[in-house]
C-alpha cells in the first residue's frame, strides 16, 4: 500500500484495522497525529463562508503560486494538470474533508502506530521542503526506514518520480 496526504489518513486507518490485507506500506507526506496543526490554507478552508470564498476566488495564478511554494520543482504542466482537476465539485469535497476532520480524532489511533512495522514492512518517503506537513512528522511512524528527499516539497511522487519509484520498487521487492 502506498499512501500520501489525505489518502494517508484513510490508508493508515485501513492498515491498522486490516493489517492482514497489507503486504507492505509506504507512507508519504501525511499526518496521523493529534497534535498536528493545520497549515494556513487548511485553516481558511475549515471556516464556513471564508472557505467557500477562498475556493471560489482561487484561480490558476493563485493555485500555481501555492503549488510552486509547496513543491518548487513541479513543472508548469504538472501544476496545470492538477488545477484542471480542481473542479467545483472537488473544491466542495476538499472543504467537506477539512471541516469534518479534526486531528484530535487521531489520539485514539496514535498508540497503535508503533506496531505498523511489526505487521508489515514500512517505509516513509518525505519531501524535505514540504510546507504543509513538517519533515519532523516523518520520524514519528515507528520505522527507521525513512527517506527524506532533498529539494522536494509536498509531492515527492511528482517532484522526484524516478527516485520515489525506485524506493517503492526496492521496498516491495526486498520485503515482499
Amino acid at each position: 500500500m502506498v499512501i500520501h496526504d489525505i489518502g494517508g489518513i484513510v490508508g493508515l486507518a485501513f492498515a491498522l484495522t486490516h493489517s492482514d490485507k497489507v503486504k507492505s506500506l509506504t507512507i508519504m507526506d501525511t499526518t496521523f497525529f493529534s497534535d498536528y496543526q493545520w497549515h494556513a490554507m487548511a485553516k481558511t478552508w475549515r471556516k464556513p463562508i471564508l472557505g467557500e470564498l477562498a475556493m471560489y476566488l482561487m484561480r490558476y495564478k493563485q493555485f500555481s503560486a501555492a503549488m510552486k511554494k509547496s513543491a518548487p520543482i513541479l513543472t508548469d504542466g504538472q501544476i496545470k494538470s492538477n488545477y484542471d482537476a480542481l473542479s467545483w465539485r472537488n473544491r466542495r469535497l476538499i472543504l467537506r474533508f477539512y471541516r469534518a476532520l479534526d486531528p484530535v480524532i487521531f489520539k485514539s489511533w496514535e498508540g497503535q502506530l508503533h506496531s505498523l512495522s511489526e505487521y508489515f514492512p514500512t517505509q516513509v518517503i518525505w519531501g524535505e521542503k514540504d510546507t504543509y506537513l513538517p519533515v519532523a512528522l516523518s520520524k514519528r511512524f515507528a520505522t527507521d526506514n525513512v527517506h527524506i528527499l532533498a529539494n522536494t516539497g509536498h509531492w515527492p511522487m511528482l517532484e522526484q518520480a524516478t527516485e520515489v519509484h525506485k524506493l517503492i520498487s526496492n521496498h516491495i521487492t526486498l520485503e515482499g
